[in-house]
């Protein structure tokens, strides 16, 4: 009993000492949260004339108000609602530790009524909501920024076709499926003939013009389904799915018909290409048909070019 009255005389010498210097509200309850003592800090927080000792705290609290605990050690933070009869309803913030058989808390100075709570909580609401703008639109940005970096890794700068990259795992995706469901594929090599004769003559700008008019005229024979690629240079590469070796062969033939007529401004002659065609055998890989429409287009070349060869 001695040591609890010397430790409740110790904290009201504390909260005596902390009356004029301090910013802190301080209060001693006992367990039952009868107001022991308290400073002049406590009493302005609760817009009161005078230190409300002999009240229980419990009497200011608000019904909206958690419930106020004591810990059996340490300390804890307290967050607890008052009613003001200067200031309404406000929401206080502090620690609250033993002392002996009773507690001290402290709550910051400052304190925050209801309807500034309302007004602080809007204007942090419209500052997350400006930052969650401005992070969308930075999302948006990075999205944009990596599929331009895919477009770029995976298509031809001058064709706008897809490179080697980009080609070889869609035609294996495109082989699995048609072995899955027994269906034909064919795939289309074709190369300009003579092109390095047109860049020694007429300059590399005509080759490129003439590179970009026959990937135009290659997309615009091949269906949506289909797939266009450049392999480098002047030689292109096209998937036909549920495409049976003829009819791939006759769509190569008109390719090849149709870029004959073609007129070339400022270039003599005829551009010509020729063809090399295979159609999906068993145990075919996305290798193994490239490079059987490969040989048909040797095939081809050495047969005179400007023809179309089936493999």
């Amino acid at each position: 009993m001695k040591a609890a009255a010397l430790s409740i005389l110790y904290s009201e010498e504390l909260i005596r000492y902390l009356e004029e210097t301090s910013r802190l509200g301080l209060v001693l309850i006992d367990g039952e949260s009868w107001i022991l003592a308290c400073n002049n800090g406590f009493a302005a927080m609760l817009g009161l004339d005078n230190k409300p000792l002999g009240r229980k705290m419990r009497d200011f609290l608000s019904g909206s108000s958690p419930p106020l605990t004591f810990p059996d050690r340490g300390y804890q933070p307290v967050h607890l609602i008052f009613n003001s009869p200067a200031a309404g309803e406000m929401f206080l913030n502090g620690y609250v530790f033993p002392r002996g058989g009773s507690f001290v808390i402290a709550f910051e100075q400052s304190r925050m009524g209801h309807n500034e709570l309302v007004e602080k909580m809007s204007r942090l609401n419209d500052q997350i909501v400006a930052i969650t703008r401005e992070l969308e639109k930075k999302n948006a940005a990075l999205s944009e920024a990596l599929q331009t970096i895919k477009r770029i890794m995976n298509v031809d700068p001058l064709t706008g076709l897809l490179n080697r990259r980009a080609f070889f795992p869609l035609l294996k995706k495109f082989l699995a499926f048609a072995k899955r469901h027994q269906l034909p594929l064919s795939c289309i090599m074709t190369d300009i003939d003579h092109f390095k004769a047109v860049n020694d003559t007429y300059g590399h700008e005509m080759g490129d013009t003439v590179l970009k008019k026959f990937a135009r005229l290659l997309k615009n024979s091949t269906r949506q389904e289909d797939i266009l690629g450049r392999f480098g240079g002047e030689e292109f590469v096209l998937i036909l799915p549920n495409t049976p070796g003829g009819a791939a062969l006759e769509t190569a033939e008109r390719m090849r018909k149709n870029l004959e007529r073609m007129k070339f401004k400022g270039l003599k002659g005829s551009v010509t290409a020729s063809f090399g065609i295979a159609e999906r055998r068993s145990g075919d890989d996305e290798k193994s048909i490239v490079k059987r429409a490969d040989d048909a287009l040797y095939v081809a070349k050495g047969g005179g070019r400007n023809r179309c060869a089936l493999m």
